[in-house]
């Protein structure tokens, strides 16, 4: 997302990016508990789109209908989850992001 912090002399009206690693993410409680922060700043940060970077992910949207997606982002791949769609594609579904690292390429959830 977009730092909205006037005060943020790096980050501020630009793309931040919260590196939130390997594990088990459930979106909605990061959302709810402000984890999705400025890393310049620290100043809450509006979460615009997931980015995959170098890892496999299993993804879980719960709606009316539980939906599991399969993503794997190699090399200089970057798969963008919600892009363009605003906060509403987080909000009103449950979702939950298990992510592995393959080999020892490392990862990014942004």
């Amino acid at each position: 997302g977009y730092c909205r912090n006037p005060t943020c002399k790096e980050g501020f009206q630009k793309m931040v990016v919260c590196n939130r690693g390997v594990g088990h993410h459930l979106i909605n409680d990061d959302i709810m508990n402000e984890v999705i922060k400025c890393p310049c700043c620290s100043k809450k940060v509006t979460l615009d789109h997931i980015s995959l970077f170098r890892c496999k992910a299993k993804m879980l949207v719960h709606s009316s209908e539980e939906e599991e997606q399969t993503f794997h982002a190699t090399g200089d791949d970057i798969i963008k989850i919600g892009s363009k769609v605003g906060d509403a594609v987080f909000e009103n579904y449950l979702m939950s992001i298990i992510v592995e690292t393959p080999k020892a390429d490392g990862c990014v959830i942004a």
